[in-house]
């Protein structure tokens, strides 16, 4: 037996364009209550958790909404090899002079100055502020993202036939083996699936 390529990467049922297709499986509540809970917040509040627990894959969902609720919604990320400055931060929003919310994605990475200009800037302006981090403090939680073997088997349900999925002991060893990051449990599904024995 050897391996050979399975399948064309846009036909992986982990690729990234199925994976942002699936629905976002919310936890004890619903699009709604979640909605409502922003705007309670003025839309300055933070969405977070631990790294592959799907704060980015809910923000990405959030602007989906927001643009259909016609609020105009702008984005911007960082993490640790692409920190952003104030400058490209105030770029961004004067750019988009008509946005109304922005959606940051690893605020737990701006410099503190950086952070203290962006909030400044935001609230003077009325601007919402939506961000992901790891931890809580920076603004009010208005989600925290979890992982367990119940969400990982929801999401495979949205990918794959019933007789596909790979049985609870398996997913439970590959989920612990990736320290409970499902992001690292889809990606190494999707090397599984990209090359197959014959």
């Amino acid at each position: 037996m050897t391996l050979v390529s399975a399948m064309k990467a846009r036909d992986n049922p982990f690729a990234i364009h199925r994976l942002q297709q699936t629905p976002y499986h919310l936890a004890d509540t619903t699009w709604c209550d979640l909605l409502d809970k922003l705007e309670s917040f003025n839309n300055r509040a933070a969405v977070i958790g631990q790294h592959g627990s799907g704060k980015t894959t809910l923000l990405n969902k959030l602007y989906s909404r927001f643009k259909a609720m016609g609020r105009c919604p702008v984005t911007a990320f960082a993490n640790e090899d692409t920190p952003l400055t104030w400058r490209q931060l105030k770029q961004t929003l004067t750019a988009n002079p008509d946005r109304q919310i922005l959606l940051l994605d690893g605020a737990c990475h701006l410099g503190r100055l950086t952070w203290y200009r962006l909030k400044r800037y935001t609230h003077k302006r009325q601007i919402g502020l939506i961000i992901t981090t790891h931890n809580p403090g920076l603004l009010p939680t208005a989600y925290h993202c979890r992982t367990d073997i119940t969400l990982l088997q929801n999401i495979l349900k949205e990918l794959l036939p019933p007789h596909e999925i790979p049985n609870e002991t398996s997913l439970e060893k590959l989920y612990q083996q990736h320290n409970q990051n499902i992001r690292e449990v889809l990606r190494t599904l999707y090397d599984q699936w990209a090359y197959q024995k014959k």
